[in-house]
């Protein structure tokens, strides 16, 4: 609703796995948005599957953030647990709670450059990260490679 208020003229709400229709110029993930595929294997199967959403020259804008840059005692050891039990240690696990009610538990990937840019480049993507904070958030683009 509020999409159309502001004058866009072709919404879509879909899982984006699911979804084959239509080829678009950009697929954005913002507010550390690339987060909805869960997890590693999850980021792969968004890779292959978003270029049949994109033209030929489309890209990809998301954020993220990598988690490392902390102090914070917990963070440390939730990501010390994830690595000692095999998993990526920017895949969490969240549940959100207001008052007495509780949402389900599900995953959340925060995945710091260095991993998305080597993730990327296995499945034919080219990324560049145009910002950086220093609390860890960045920007990037990812594009095709040209002979993909």
């Amino acid at each position: 609703l509020i999409m159309r208020q502001r004058g866009v003229s072709d919404v879509r709400q879909a899982d984006i796995l699911s979804f084959e229709d239509g080829e678009f110029d950009t697929v954005i993930m913002m507010g550390h948005g690339i987060g909805v595929v869960e997890n590693i294997r999850g980021l792969v199967s968004f890779l292959e599957h978003v270029p049949r959403l994109l033209k030929t020259n489309g890209q990809i804008l998301l954020t993220s953030l990598d988690i490392r840059i902390t102090n914070d005692p917990v963070h440390l050891e939730y990501q010390k647990r994830n690595l000692s039990s095999g998993r990526y240690f920017g895949e969490i696990r969240m549940q959100f709670e207001y008052r007495s009610i509780r949402g389900p538990l599900f995953g959340w990937l925060h995945i710091d450059a260095e991993m998305l840019s080597c993730y990327a480049s296995k499945t034919g993507w080219n990324c560049d990260v145009i910002q950086r904070q220093p609390d860890g958030n960045y920007l990037a683009r990812l594009t095709r490679r040209q002979n993909q």
